[in-house]
């Protein structure tokens, strides 16, 4: 059991996001949970209210493939400049997306203090998962969602792993802790990149890490 924050903890910090040139439209602020540890389910989620009243907003969760809500709950954020929390009985078997409405009307709090650029939303024109940009940049920073995952392991519903090297496949359906690279060349720089396939089929690529041969 994890409550998963992504934001700094300060919410002093904390500003609001609202939409713009448009009229009586919505969008949804949605953070990416991970499933390290297998299928999980969320047992509470938390939004942050930075509006000066309370307001009703729409939770929705998300695969990460799929644009159409599989959770959905009206609520209201009833407490202000304060960390609003319900509880839920979630499940998904591999990485989800929680997020809530906003508007023209109604802002989203998020963190600009980390330096991650994780403020990703889902638009009704667009209909597909963007970075919010300004002036044309993309922000950094988290939105107010936490949530509180249990995860039941990976014993019953093992991962397996993809090996690539510079962007191409070198070895599929690792299970074993290790793999030893021996087709390589003196003094040459190569980027390893690790995929966890889950039992679903979705695949999530780690940070390349840079290696180089002596």
């Amino acid at each position: 059991d994890s409550t998963i924050i992504f934001d700094s903890g300060d919410t002093s910090l904390f500003s609001g996001l609202q939409l713009s040139d448009c009229n009586e439209c919505t969008a949804f602020a949605g953070t990416l949970f991970p499933a390290w540890l297998g299928p999980s389910t969320v047992d509470s989620i938390s939004i942050y209210n930075i509006n000066e009243s309370a307001v009703d907003v729409t939770v929705n969760a998300y695969g990460l493939t799929n644009y159409e809500p599989v959770k959905s709950l009206e609520i209201s954020l009833s407490k202000t400049n304060d960390w609003n929390s319900f509880d839920v009985s979630w499940d998904f078997s591999s990485v989800f997306l929680i997020a809530h409405s906003f508007s023209d009307q109604i802002a989203a709090a998020f963190d600009p203090s980390t330096s991650m650029a994780g403020l990703w939303f889902l638009s009704n024109d667009v209909g597909f998962w963007e970075y919010v940009p300004i002036d044309g940049i993309q922000i950094a920073g988290n939105w107010g969602i936490r949530a509180k995952v249990s995860y039941q392991g990976m014993m019953n519903d093992p991962v397996t792993y993809n090996l690539y090297r510079d962007g191409t496949l070198l070895q599929n359906g690792l299970m074993a802790s290790s793999y030893t690279d021996i087709d390589i060349e003196y003094e040459t720089d190569y980027y390893y990149q690790l995929g966890v396939i889950y039992s679903d089929g979705i695949e999530i690529l780690s940070d390349s890490i840079a290696v180089t041969s002596p």
